[in-house]
């Protein structure tokens, strides 16, 4: 059975700033997972806290429905948003592409982005909305092509003996990455990572073949 493993649903840079989301996460039923990577307590007294970090973490399964709850909070804030917040200063399209690539932003910006289309007279539906992220979503699945100049340099690597060559044929081949759904993909498309598999495997053979030469 496949494993309903933890993601992360939004980062805050305290813990006292998390609580409130993750009251209303809890309250709905949501299992919530924080992690805390925020650094020693004596690095912080410097009062610098751009490097705190608490991530709320959340299971696969209940993401969709921990998403809206997000959304919800965000929504009953945006008419809170002061006049001169920098998204005022948008154009529509920018406006739009924070929509289309709604990942990339927090959830405040994504909801304010949709109320100030609304007030200029350009409301983007719901359905329109979903039909953005799940095109978005299908976008982000789609397998790259790898850089031919990594390749090449993976691959002399790999007959060196380098354990670089190792890794970047590895990285080719087996990297996977997280589509906003919590799954997993493969980053590269068949092509490249059959090309990784080789460049991986003749780094194998080549690394195995300098150390016996060299201590025999």
């Amino acid at each position: 059975m496949k494993e309903d493993k933890f993601i992360t649903l939004h980062k805050f840079n305290s813990l006292e700033n998390a609580q409130e989301l993750i009251y209303s996460l809890k309250k709905n039923g949501v299992k919530v997972q924080i992690e805390d990577t925020s650094p020693p307590l004596d690095i912080t007294f410097s009062g610098n806290t751009l490097q705190n970090e608490v991530r709320i973490k959340v299971k696969q399964s209940d993401l969709g429905r921990a998403n809206q709850i997000l959304e919800k909070q965000a929504e009953q804030i945006v008419d809170k948003f002061p006049n001169d917040y920098y998204l005022y200063d948008f154009t529509d399209n920018e406006l739009v592409e924070i929509i289309e690539k709604s990942d990339e932003w927090s959830k405040e910006d994504f909801m304010l982005s949709q109320k100030i289309l609304k007030d200029r007279g350009k409301e983007i539906s719901k359905e329109k909305i979903e039909k953005i992220k799940q095109k978005r979503i299908d976008d982000l699945k789609k397998p790259e092509k790898g850089h031919i100049g990594w390749l090449i340099f993976g691959f002399i690597s790999a007959i060196l003996g380098g354990l670089l060559g190792i890794f970047i044929g590895w990285f080719h081949w087996s990297f996977k990455k997280t589509v906003p759904t919590g799954q997993q993909v493969y980053a590269y498309d068949q092509k490249t990572r059959k090309q990784g598999q080789i460049i991986f495997l003749i780094g194998i053979v080549a690394t195995i073949y300098w150390i016996y030469w060299t201590f025999r």
